[in-house]
């Protein structure tokens, strides 16, 4: 990936003022085709503006650490099937029978009919197994709170009542009956620390980052003494490293693992991915990809949720995407040969302003690729005090 500081002859440009402007244009020069199955890695499109905050002036580059919230999860459930070819556990391994903290679980079935609030939870015991492939997909039972009001309202309960017991959350609902997001993607990288006898740092270090040339990316947050190696949020990393991962999976790249593994990887898992597509259309801030149109179709594979169809002038059926809390976007469509990042600092997430700016440059991505004619599409970026982005779009990333 070129540097932000230049740019090669094939490569799109991008004329910006300050972002009290309101404005980005983005221009993309001619260029010779690239065929469906052009997966090279050349970069069609890559930039970074704006600061890391109101209080500190310095600039974002493509390798600015940023923290990635839940893109993190793509890189986990990589670096879980690498563990299942390395025969450290299977899919359809019980998790609980390897981590003790998922030993004693109640499920969620209900509350004391009373006009009171909160209620008196109702729970049963969970007897059933909680497959890797349950935590991968996020159908083990396993939720947010803050993101499921029955949830919060056993918290309550027992904030009242002494306190929740000892143990984790309950589950939503029994293994394998829905579709929830929620916290299984933190218990499948305490599975790789318990089994590779690693942390997830040196896990991912030997056997993800250190063959990509990823060296901006780590669980150790920047400036922080004590950083969590969690599976579900916990990295911080740069546009170029991200890039290097999407461009490993859409080449599928066998130093990291066999083909057959990245056809796992990005494969549709589930039958009814109805909850799926309500997610990935969520507005606001309990959401944080709304990427998804009207009418889109679609399910969730390992650590990413697919497209059921042709998304109009963007993406194509097949495709990957997820997404992070700190206005964090990915996607991989290896029909097209075609990826993308988008990277912001941009809080309370759900922001409108970071959908759009996506939307819009896929759409410009897509008319290059496909067409190879210029185009040039302005963007609105409403004037904000704090907001920074880095972005880069690659033919294969």
């Amino acid at each position: 990936m070129p540097s932000s500081n230049t740019t090669p002859p094939s490569s799109p440009t991008i004329s910006t003022g300050p972002l009290s402007q309101q404005s980005t244009a983005m221009v993309f020069p001619p260029s010779p085709p690239h065929p469906p199955t052009n997966l090279s890695g050349d970069t069609i499109y890559s930039n970074a503006m704006g600061r890391f905050s109101t209080t500190e002036p310095t600039p974002l580059t493509l390798d600015s650490p940023m923290r990635i919230g839940s893109l993190t999860q793509f890189q986990t459930s990589l670096a879980c099937i690498i563990a299942i070819e390395k025969g450290l556990f299977t899919l359809d391994t019980n998790a609980r029978d390897l981590l003790p903290q998922l030993h004693d679980l109640d499920v969620l079935i209900g509350f004391e009919a009373t006009s009171s609030r909160p209620r008196k939870p109702i729970t049963k015991p969970c007897r059933a197994s909680i497959t890797v492939r349950q935590l991968l997909t996020h159908t083990s039972g396993l939720a947010h709170d803050h993101q499921h009001e029955a949830l919060q309202e056993w918290a309550a309960w027992h904030a009242v009542n002494g306190g929740p017991p000892a143990g984790e959350k309950p589950l939503m609902h029994e293994p394998g009956q829905a579709w929830f997001y929620g916290s299984g993607m933190r218990w499948v990288g305490m599975l790789i620390e318990r089994m590779s006898g690693q942390t997830l740092e040196a896990f991912f270090q030997e056997h993800i980052w250190g063959k990509l040339g990823m060296r901006g990316t780590s669980f150790k947050a920047p400036r922080e003494a004590h950083s969590e190696c969690c599976g579900s949020t916990g990295l911080y990393s740069t546009v170029a490293d991200c890039t290097k991962v999407l461009r490993a999976v859409a080449r599928r790249d066998p130093g990291l693992m066999r083909a057959e593994s990245y056809d796992l990887l990005t494969s549709p898992q589930l039958e009814d991915g109805g909850k799926v597509v309500e997610w990935m259309r969520m507005t606001g801030k309990e959401g944080f990809a709304q990427t998804w149109d009207e009418g889109a179709e679609g399910t969730f594979g390992f650590g990413s949720a697919i497209a059921g169809r042709d998304f109009g002038e963007r993406r194509k059926k097949g495709s990957c995407s997820w997404s992070g809390l700190p206005g964090t976007h990915c996607w991989l469509d290896k029909e097209s040969g075609v990826g993308g990042l988008l990277t912001t600092r941009v809080l309370p997430p759900g922001d409108s302003m970071v959908t759009e700016l996506l939307v819009e440059v896929e759409k410009c991505v897509y008319k290059h690729e496909v067409d190879t004619v210029p185009i040039s599409v302005p963007v609105s970026v409403p004037a904000v005090e704090s907001v920074s982005w880095g972005c880069g779009w690659s033919t294969g990333c």
